[in-house]
């Protein structure tokens, strides 16, 4: 779906959760206008942990050229 970026840019996020499902989603963040890969974002969604709150991001890469 349509998303803004970190950095303030909007995109379209496609999600996966194929990893661990219902505790980790990866996002991939294409802008919306080069097609470009513009960023990348793993979220914690689960609830088993303690330590850190659902949802939170717990990696985040972004690219700007």
């Amino acid at each position: 779906g349509k998303v803004t970026d970190r950095l303030g840019r909007d995109g379209i996020a496609f999600q996966a959760a194929d990893r661990r499902p219902g505790e980790i989603e990866d996002l991939l963040i294409i802008s919306s206008t080069t097609g470009s890969i513009i960023a990348t974002e793993t979220l914690y969604v689960g609830s088993e942990r303690t330590d850190i709150a659902s949802p939170s991001v717990i990696d985040y890469t972004a690219w700007k050229r």
